[in-house]
Order: structure tokens, then C-alpha cells, then sequence
């Protein structure tokens, strides 16, 4: 996932925000129109998500800053603008910018999950588990977060949480060929336990037997 949504879903989404935002104002909602708001901020957004896919990182930046100005309470901008400092190496700046995203808006999984990465950047480990602990804690079906959560625990040599995580991904998904890959990596490379990485890898071989990565576990 790189922004939890896809590209057009977001297109309509900031939409809704825009008028949502105008709403907040305090006008009536017969004022609102919902063709377009009366500045250029859709357009604003569209040269800023451009130029980032065009690797012109700093001037997207530079545009995401104005409307983070116009629209503070948008969520979202300040995870897209976190998303460019990574992309610059400015870590500190990214955590920030994630971290005002959770702040106003406390549920933003997306937001808690790019903490999480920017700490396992950082070589944070812990801090990083931390953060992957309590999304999991708050949403045990987002999947994705378990891998990332095991991941953490296995480079803090904290292999017994690292196998639980996976094993609770497998109580939310049973079919996780993922868990059972990992499951298997972490008996074979971290605790040369090769009879029980066999089984995990053929287990996720029964359920995917087109899957590469197993094949070349």
C-alpha cells in the first residue's frame, strides 16, 4: 500500500474534504458548491502530486505546505508531505509531519503506520515495535502491520514475540501465506530450528504453490 487508497479514490476523497472544510467554516451547507471550492486548491494538490511522481520533490513539497496553510485540519496532507521529507531523507521532519497527521486525526492508521517505518529507518527497532504494537492493539485486521510488527521484534532478537505476532496474524487470516513465510524464515535463519521451517514453508507452499519467494525460501 503506499497511500492506503487508491490514486482515484483519493481524487474523489479530497474532494469531500474540501467541502467538508468549507462546511467547518460555519456557512450553511446550502452555500457549499459541490463542483469545485472557490480557490484553487484541487489544482493546487494535482501540481504538487505530479511533481513528486516527477521526482521534483521539493517544489511538491513547497505546494503541500501552502495548502497544509489554507486547510491545517486535513490529515492527509500532512501524511503526503511526510511522504516527500522521506523521500528527501529528512527524517525528523517526516516523523514530525506524521505525527501532527495523528494528532488530528487519531484513527489514521496510515499515519501510525509511516511512524513505525520512519523509526525501523532510523534503526529505532523498539520504538518502531512500540508503534506497530498498538496499531495492531487498535486494529487487528490491518495485516500488514503484523509482518511489519514481527520484522521489528526479530532485529531486537526478540524472536518469541516475533513467532506470537505471526501466529495471531494467522488467528485473523488463516490463509496468510505471509505469516507462515515468515514463521519459516525466522525458525530457519534466526533459530536454525530447520524441521519447523520446513513445515511453516510448505504450509504456505499449500496455500500459494505459485508463490516465488517461498520456492526460493
Amino acid at each position: 500500500k503506499s497511500k492506503g487508497i487508491g490514486y482515484i479514490k483519493f481524487h474523489i476523497l479530497f474532494l469531500a474534504l474540501l467541502i467538508f472544510a468549507s462546511c467547518s467554516t460555519g456557512r450553511p451547507f446550502a452555500s457549499v458548491k459541490i463542483n469545485a471550492p472557490k480557490d484553487d486548491s484541487y489544482f493546487q494538490f494535482i501540481k504538487a502530486d505530479i511533481m513528486a511522481l516527477q521526482g521534483e520533490t521539493q517544489k511538491s513539497t513547497s505546494e503541500l505546505k501552502k495548502l497544509i496553510e489554507k486547510y491545517p485540519n486535513i490529515a492527509f496532507f500532512h501524511l503526503l508531505l511526510a511522504e516527500n521529507y522521506v523521500r528527501e531523507k529528512h527524517f525528523s521532519e517526516a516523523l514530525s509531519s506524521c505525527k501532527d497527521a495523528v494528532k488530528i486525526s487519531p484513527e489514521f492508521t496510515e499515519a501510525k503506520i509511516c511512524i513505525g517505518k520512519i523509526y525501523a529507518i532510523e534503526n529505532k527497532h523498539a520504538e518502531a515495535a512500540e508503534t506497530f504494537s498498538e496499531i495492531v492493539r487498535d486494529d487487528p485486521k490491518e495485516e500488514e502491520t503484523y509482518s511489519m510488527l514481527a520484522n521489528e521484534y526479530v532485529f531486537i532478537k526478540d524472536y518469541d514475540r516475533a513467532i506470537a505476532t505471526l501466529r495471531n496474524l494467522l488467528d485473523v487470516n488463516p490463509d496468510s501465506v505471509v505469516a507462515y513465510y515468515f514463521l519459516g524464515k525466522i525458525y530457519e535463519e534466526n533459530l536454525q530450528n530447520f524441521p519447523k521451517a520446513i513445515a511453516m514453508y510448505n504450509e504456505a507452499v499449500s496455500i500459494d504453490s505459485g508463490s516465488i519467494n517461498v520456492h526460493e525460501a
